[in-house]
């Protein structure tokens, strides 16, 4: 079985909507599946998708490694199912990448993929002890670090980047696709992609105004404090513009 660091070189094509941001145009048919979960952290149900590889329903023997995909700010696992999943699934049937399952999550627009604050969105709980856990439940996983990528983009390559340098027993490899916000401190001032207004409005809501808060969340911070026993197996790629 191939390793799971598949990197997937042809995420370089993708433009900024691929993200789940911004629609643009309409939207592709889905190859992945509509799902919810019921959340014990957040509170309430939440959707997520699911593509399932071509061989997944013939070959009920075989286990698939796993591409959790991070959508971006004010996206939905929806958007992210359709434009990713397709075209992963093009790939893999043209024998261009292993077979892989991908499972989209839903990070509520604006969560950043983290704890927030205050404790009223505990994101980055519900993908790991929650959205991880119950993927391995249900379906054939390669259940270990080396069967798990993380990836995403914008906001989605940020929460990949963190959640991949904090949980490197968790997930194996780390794809960051126009990640961000990526700056060890983050000053309102200078946020030329997002604007002031914007990313003052995420430091207080998910960060509680506390930039002492965000630095700690940063993957800067984490990758600075990733012990060195837990650094040689951990594959991560940058790819900025």
């Amino acid at each position: 079985m191939p390793k799971m660091s598949i990197m997937l070189l042809v995420m370089l094509v993708l433009s900024q909507p691929a993200f789940g941001q911004a629609p643009s145009g309409k939207r592709p048919p889905s190859v992945a599946s509509a799902h919810t979960i019921d959340s014990e952290a957040l509170g309430k149900t939440v959707p997520f998708h699911v593509y399932l590889p071509p061989s997944y329903d013939s070959n009920d023997a075989r286990r698939y490694p796993v591409i959790y995909w991070l959508h971006g700010t004010n996206g939905n696992s929806a958007r992210g199912g359709a434009m990713i999943g397709g075209l992963l699934d093009r790939l893999m049937k043209a024998g261009r990448m292993p077979e892989a399952i991908v499972a989209f999550p839903d990070g509520l627009k604006t969560s950043m993929w983290v704890d927030s604050a205050d404790g009223a969105v505990p994101m980055e709980r519900f993908i790991v002890d929650e959205f991880v856990p119950m993927i391995d439940a249900q379906y054939r996983t390669v259940a270990t670090a080396k069967g798990r990528m993380i990836e995403g983009g914008s906001m989605g390559g940020y929460g990949s980047a963190r959640l991949g340098l904090k949980y490197p027993d968790i997930f194996g490899a780390v794809s960051m696709l126009s990640a961000g916000p990526l700056q060890p401190v983050l000053d309102p001032e200078n946020a030329p992609i997002v604007g002031r207004d914007h990313a003052t409005r995420m430091i207080n809501e998910v960060y509680g105004g506390d930039l002492d808060y965000f630095s700690a969340q940063s993957p800067w911070h984490l990758a600075t404090t990733l012990p060195d026993d837990q650094r040689d197996d951990l594959r991560l790629r940058m790819i900025v513009g």
